[in-house]
């Protein structure tokens, strides 16, 4: 035993110098070697009533040697994710930036480790009062009571400053990488101890380190790190965009993806920068500030508090800004909260509210249309509150690019309340309102019920969707969809495509025809949503655009390269999704076998089912019982029509009126 921890003291002690003499610059940073006994006996053997914390470093133990307070983090066992070397070089990182950072306030101070053990072990100053997620979230033993606005903000500011001082006080700038509630401690003076460097790294100043490992806490990981493996000082500025906000609002983001199945299935259906960190961006930009804030700090909240939010959201979402190019830099931010916090930002006069814009445009719409659609209802702020408990997150069930869904419940059944992103909300509302509102009667079309007047945006409301999103249905149901309700699903949305474009005088586009835009009733009738981005165009006409937007493996090649729209660009659509109710392989999946060059969906789904057979083509979800002679033959016309749909040559794709015709013969 003697000899083990002889050995382990060594190996570790030799990595931990080799760590420290190539990034401290030549400096000495003195810390203690606790033995395996001192740190049993100031925890009393690890006994449960020491137990403090934990994060992602490892388990955090209270403990006193001496007379003196120390918190003791015994990191975490290697398992499938990392190895034991992986976790020492993770904890040697540790220790190596830590003790360079212990002279300084908002860090949290090394005092030494433990060399005997496998994993060294880490002790730091006292933070007896835990983190902050258990201080936000009201966990704990010294939690009782919420923290208030005050103190929130001042962590804010704190960690903000530590963060600037990581990117700009070394010649080297260090990326943190790992800026979360869970840890940020507070000492006995409710100082914030920005901790856990185990994944922070030196870069070169305006340095792109790219890396396979994505590694880090759902929902504080930016867009080009998710997407591409960037790591830049901009990484810390979306990470703390994201903190900014659960301070704000009390909501862990990670919480409002596994609680609502919807925000993390949107996240996986998505290539376009809406990543898991965004659940709080859209929550915030869709409601209002007080719907926002967290409910436990709102009393007493008077107009400079609440003008103190409003500026807090705007920055957090600067910081979360989908461009690591348009996010500001840490000192900026820095900044932004000492005005903020000493109430010294300037607030522009807004002379006309959000809500008298909405309120105005929205009657004006209304008006346009009084005579040319089924009567809408009108509902209150209260009435759509109390159908949603408050907009609960328990109640969203879906999330789409413009705004989040919520059920909501009245005595006559279910209803769906549509909440509005502040973005460009006017054109979204606008588009929404005036083919909704024309296309209720269609039995395929999601049928507006009404709208609510009385919120920042205009709130619209729907008819139940019932079982949720087709993009649910074929990925995530325990009871997966027959091969004959894939293709009942498919006439009908190819039916009601044809109908948009020949049964109107002035055909629409509708741009947004994919699984997630589809709600499924509880009779698994299909019912296209979300007209936001729709156009009308004359007949054989093009609509030339320079805004780009959609989902990528959705939108048309001529889409792309020439920003031109015309009927064929929703044939192309179609196509995508008859391939994904066909393979049952997600848009994340289908658009990733596109190369990084920029190659074709078209042609890489091509390759693919070249060297497949169809059995193995086809979604291995679909019923066994179903594959006969005959089901093999559809499914092969099928993925023939698909590819027509898809053609690069947009002249070349059938028309939907054709596309509908050969679906209804199968």
């Amino acid at each position: 035993m003697a000899a083990d921890r002889k050995r382990l003291f060594i190996t570790n002690g030799s990595l931990l110098q080799e760590k420290l003499i190539s990034s401290s610059n030549g400096r000495y940073y003195p810390f203690h070697n606790f033995s395996i006994e001192e740190l049993e006996k100031a925890t009393n053997n690890y006994a449960p009533h020491c137990f403090l914390s934990y994060n992602l470093l490892g388990t955090w133990y209270k403990g006193s040697l001496d007379g003196r307070v120390l918190s003791i983090c015994i990191p975490r066992y290697p398992n499938v994710h990392a190895s034991r070397n992986q976790i020492i070089n993770e904890i040697v990182n540790d220790v190596a930036i830590a003790a360079q950072l212990s002279r300084q306030r908002n860090f949290l101070r090394l005092i030494g480790c433990c060399l005997e053990t496998p994993v060294p072990l880490l002790v730091y100053e006292s933070v007896k009062r835990g983190n902050v997620s258990e201080q936000i979230h009201v966990t704990g033993e010294f939690h009782s009571q919420p923290m208030t606005w005050k103190c929130r903000l001042k962590i804010a500011r704190e960690i903000a400053h530590a963060v600037s001082y990581l990117h700009t006080a070394f010649s080297r700038p260090i990326v943190h990488r790992g800026i979360n509630p869970l840890n940020i401690f507070l000492d006995d003076y409710n100082v914030a101890k920005l901790s856990n460097f185990s994944q922070s790294l030196y870069i070169c100043e305006d340095e792109i380190i790219k890396t396979d490992r994505i590694i880090g806490t759902l929902g504080y990981l930016p867009p080009e790190y998710l997407e591409h493996g960037e790591i830049t000082e901009k990484f810390d500025v979306y990470s703390f965009g994201t903190l900014l906000l659960e301070l704000l609002t009390g909501r862990r983001p990670y919480n409002l993806i596994a609680r609502r199945a919807g925000y993390f299935r949107f996240w996986m259906n998505s290539m376009e920068g809406h990543f898991a960190g965004n659940c709080l961006k859209y929550h915030v930009q869709c409601h209002s500030i007080n719907e926002v804030v967290d409910y436990r700090i709102l009393p007493g909240g008077g107009v400079n508090e609440q003008q103190q939010w409003q500026a807090a959201v705007e920055l957090a979402l600067k910081c979360l800004e989908t461009s690591k190019d348009k996010r500001p830099a840490m000192e900026e931010v820095t900044k932004i909260l000492w005005q903020i916090e000493r109430s010294l930002a300037t607030f522009p006069e807004r002379h006309s509210s959000v809500y008298d814009d909405g309120r105005i445009f929205m009657e004006e719409m209304i008006a346009s249309y009084e005579g040319r659609c089924h009567v809408l209802q009108s509902f209150s702020g209260e009435e759509l509150k109390k159908m949603t408990n408050n907009y609960h997150p328990d109640y969203i069930f879906c999330c789409s690019n413009i705004g989040i869904w919520y059920k909501g419940n009245t005595e006559n059944g279910n209803i769906s309340i549509y909440k509005i992103s502040n973005v460009n909300w006017c054109e979204h509302v606008k588009n929404e309102f005036k083919f909704a509102a024309e296309l209720s009667s269609h039995k395929n079309v999601l049928k507006l019920l009404g709208y609510c007047l009385e919120t920042s945006i205009p709130t619209l409301v729907y008819e139940s969707t019932g079982n949720g999103t087709l993009f649910d249905e074929i990925h995530f149901h325990p009871a997966p969809l027959s091969f004959h309700s894939r293709l009942v699903i498919a006439r009908q949305i190819a039916d009601l495509v044809a109908y948009l474009h020949t049964a109107l005088s002035t055909p629409i586009i509708s741009k947004n025809i994919k699984s997630a835009n589809v709600f499924l009733d509880k009779h698994h009738i299909p019912k296209l949503s979300n007209f936001s981005q729709s156009v009308q165009i004359i007949d054989g006409e093009a609509f030339p655009t320079n805004q780009i937007e959609g989902t990528k493996g959705y939108m048309s090649p001529e889409y792309i390269t020439e920003g031109i729209v015309t009927q064929e660009f929703d044939v192309y659509n179609f196509g995508v999704l008859l391939f994904e109710l066909l393979i049952g392989l997600r848009l994340f999946d289908l658009f990733h076998l596109v190369d990084k060059e920029g190659g074709l969906l078209l042609d890489h789904l091509q390759n693919f089912i070249k060297w497949h057979s169809i059995n193995e083509v086809v979604d291995p979800k679909i019923p066994k019982n179903e594959v006969g002679h005959d089901e093999q033959q559809k499914w092969e016309v099928v993925l023939e029509l698909a590819f027509r749909c898809m053609v690069t040559a947009k002249e070349e794709r059938p028309k939907m009126v054709e596309v509908a015709t050969e679906l209804n013969k199968l």
